[in-house]
């Protein structure tokens, strides 16, 4: 039997900078590497309502990246 282990948490934010030329939304990426990797999403979501608030523009979603080691039980 396999057992996993999470060894990181990476937070996305994505924003929306624009519009290309055929009316596509741009997209800019933030990513924030150093989460607890038993950080909560409230947690997560919590830190991101108050970034967001630093931005230029405005946030079109939340990404949460977990990675995980799998080991031989």
């Amino acid at each position: 039997m396999a057992n996993e282990v999470k060894l990181s948490t990476q937070l996305q934010l994505v924003f929306e900078t624009g519009v290309d030329g055929d009316g596509n939304p741009i997209h800019k990426k933030k990513n924030f590497n150093t989460v607890k990797p038993e950080a909560s999403s409230d947690a997560l979501l919590a830190v991101t309502t108050q970034l967001v608030g630093l931005q230029e523009f405005p946030l079109d979603r939340i990404i949460r990246n977990d990675s995980y080691g799998i080991t031989q039980a």
